[in-house]
């Protein structure tokens, strides 16, 4: 299948009532070069221009751009637009761990194991935060010397038990496979603590000894029916228990709490930010402007490597999913976070377009 282009525009832009002094912000508003996608071009515009601006990446792989103004400012603008093309995400292989008929039935689109979902829903994640960024692990290949002998490191980290207890297991026998993270992203973060809730609510999709990705899919279905999607419902404060409770918020939310079900059963997730194509109502025209970010989960067993769970609309990351970053919580990916001196109260505006074509 060929690759699907798109055109994104996100910007970003404080409005301050006081001239700030000095400002130094973290921007992570690059798109990851992955397997499956490809950054055609890219450009981050900044207005006032910054006097001092490098890129670098951080220990998740994210390209990450600082930069600092030291002249009295009113307004900051950030404007990111970039291409993409995003292939076919590698196949995951589960005709023996779904039931049958434990998937919807084909709308528009399909995923990149043929598995039938509904048409994406436009669920913003506007938010931005200030503060510190969680702690990170170095991106590695599993170190050969911890095979056992005559063994593969992926025979090594293959789970020989049945269930998804097996795949706990495995990565508790082996946290040295991929550079660790697998291990490090079944640790409790400050957004994603450990949560007594959050485990039980995952008990009912994970029974002794059911298929890790039958698991999973159905943790996934279950938090897209029991949770109601309510903007202004939430902040980025808003912890899981509290989404527990009220059953309700935005795809921020469904992720840290899909993150929390799955950590508390001793299981390796990340939080993945980006963007989703979605579509206009029938008889609309696009209108720019009007998208959003969007964040969803990646889940990892030695058998299928990572794979991409979108809670908040039921559904496998496809060609639709843009991906901007992943990090173990919502702190790791903020696209702009920074110190200001001065400034007095601040607006915040962002305007995210995603085109295809």
């Amino acid at each position: 299948m060929a690759a699907e282009r798109y055109t994104v525009k996100h910007e970003t832009r404080y409005a301050y009532t006081a001239p700030v002094s000095q400002s130094w912000q973290l921007a992570r508003l690059t798109p990851r070069m992955l397997p499956w996608q490809r950054v055609v071009a890219h450009s981050l515009t900044i207005d006032p221009r910054p006097d001092e601006r490098r890129d670098e990446f951080d220990c998740f792989g994210n390209m990450v751009t600082h930069f600092g103004l030291h002249g009295a400012h009113r307004v900051l603008s950030v404007r990111m637009e970039c291409m993409v093309e995003v292939s076919e995400r590698p196949a995951v292989h589960v005709a023996d761990a779904m039931p049958s008929g434990a998937l919807q039935a084909p709308t528009q689109t399909q995923s990149q194991m043929q598995m039938q979902v509904e048409p994406p829903q436009a669920w913003g994640m506007q938010s931005q935060m200030q503060g510190g960024a969680g702690v990170q692990q170095q991106w590695q290949q599993a170190d050969p010397a911890h095979a056992l002998p005559g063994q593969t490191i992926a025979a090594a980290a293959t789970p020989s038990l049945a269930g998804w207890e097996a795949v706990r297991e495995a990565v508790r026998r082996h946290p040295q496979v991929d550079g660790l993270a697998p291990a490090r992203m079944s640790e409790p973060t400050p957004l994603v603590p450990l949560s007594e809730g959050a485990r039980v609510y995952a008990l009912a999709s994970f029974a002794r000894g059911r298929p890790w990705f039958d698991a999973v899919f159905d943790l996934m279905r279950r938090i897209h029916a029991d949770f109601e999607f309510q903007p202004g419902a939430t902040t980025v404060s808003t912890s899981v228990d509290e989404v527990l409770w009220q059953r309700s918020g935005v795809c921020q939310d469904f992720a840290h709490l899909m993150l929390a079900c799955l950590r508390g059963l001793g299981l390796p997730a990340r939080y993945v930010s980006g963007y989703l194509l979605t579509d206009p109502p029938p008889g609309m025209l696009r209108l720019m402007g009007v998208d959003a970010s969007h964040a969803w989960v990646a889940a990892y067993s030695p058998q299928h490597g990572w794979v991409e769970f979108d809670p908040t609309n039921n559904q496998l990351a496809d060609t639709r999913y843009i991906t901007l970053a992943w990090g173990a919580d919502f702190a790791d990916v903020v696209p702009l976070r920074g110190v200001i001196l001065g400034g007095g109260e601040q607006r915040m505006s962002v305007e995210v377009s995603v085109i295809p074509g």
